[in-house]
């Protein structure tokens, strides 16, 4: 099957939907297969369609019994965890099942094992991004981790919710929302739980920075209390003062580095230094404390750490010095 397949009845739709489950539930499903149903489900209708047979299933399970003793098969245990957006009332799946159920029932009888595709058990699996460039994920729900220099997470899938953990730097998620499977990161002490959205998450020495371009997250710290960010909006974590800080801001300059910028609306040095660690072997290190309080607003041009101090420094009154492997920043 492949993505050039395009049925164009709602049954047609229905079945492809259901075959697509049996294919790649499979053990012999390619990584070809699962890039061609990713293509298949930029089709809303082809994914309004996989919604009502997952829902279908779901009530066949539901119903085990009362269909093994109409198929005249021995009943095995089940256990159905398709990801949806919600269940139909038994009705309205009737009225909607017409060809794909068939097949769906089909598949059932032939292996009462439902197919669990968009919600896989996955053992823990780490990924992370090379020092000199960015990485794209494509994680098992569809969703799309992409990775800044140097980050790494970690996924790990249940049958009850899908759980990232941010180890190290920076990740922007665009998550295939499912309220019944949540999404969630972990970074360090704090947890983002998606609402629907698409955010960038950065670790900072002393916390977290969420940023929301479309939808919404929770955000809980350490002390149990609850943020939400929507659509627009930052939320600064600051662990060493214990505070949270929620401002308006053009998401779009969180995202830039994915186009190789870095965009600061009144940064510290010493944030913009903290930055700047990622993206070079040479460490960068303020002289003292008073030169990382100066500020900067522009943007900067991701290449080796020499060459963005240098770009700082055509615009601040600074200085920098190489010793013993490592920049130094000093006021000038």
């Amino acid at each position: 099957m492949s993505a050039d397949q395009s049925p164009n009845t709602e049954d047609e739709r229905r079945e492809a939907a259901a075959a697509w489950l049996v294919r790649l539930q499979s053990d012999d499903a390619s990584e070809t297969d699962w890039l061609n149903f990713e293509a298949w489900l930029g089709d809303a209708e082809n994914k309004a369609a996989l919604v009502v047979v997952e829902n279908a299933i779901a009530e066949i399970d539901d119903h085990a019994g009362e269909i093994a003793a109409a198929l005249k098969s021995p009943v095995r245990s089940t256990k159905v965890t398709p990801m949806r957006s919600g269940r139909r009332s038994q009705g309205r799946i009737r009225a909607a099942w017409g060809g794909a159920i068939a097949l769906a029932l089909a598949s059932a009888a032939a292996f009462f094992v439902v197919p669990r595709v968009m919600t896989p058990s996955v053992e823990e699996t780490s990924y992370s991004a090379p020092a000199d460039a960015s990485r794209s994920i494509t994680l098992p729900d569809m969703s799309i981790a992409d990775l800044n220099r140097g980050a790494v997470i970690r996924v790990r899938w249940t049958v009850k919710e899908r759980r990232v953990y941010l180890d190290k730097g920076e990740a922007a998620f665009s998550v295939n929302h499912d309220p019944a499977h949540p999404f969630l990161v972990l970074a360090g002490e704090d947890t983002v739980r998606d609402i629907g959205t698409e955010f960038n998450l950065q670790r900072r020495a002393d916390g977290l920075l969420v940023t929301v371009r479309d939808g919404a997250v929770g955000v809980k710290g350490p002390g149990g209390t609850s943020v939400n960010v929507n659509a627009g909006h930052a939320l600064l974590v600051d662990h060493a003062k214990h505070q949270a800080i929620l401002s308006q801001v053009n998401p779009d300059d969180a995202f830039a580095w994915r186009q190789g910028r870095l965009i600061y609306h009144d940064a510290t040095l010493a944030t913009i230094v903290e930055d700047l660690n990622r993206y070079g072997a040479e460490p960068i290190r303020l002289a003292d404390t008073s030169v990382g309080q100066l500020r900067f607003s522009g943007v900067l041009m991701i290449q080796p750490a020499r060459n963005m101090v240098s770009q700082l420094e055509a615009f601040l009154p600074l200085r920098s010095d190489e010793e013993k492997g490592e920049i130094v920043i000093r006021s000038r």
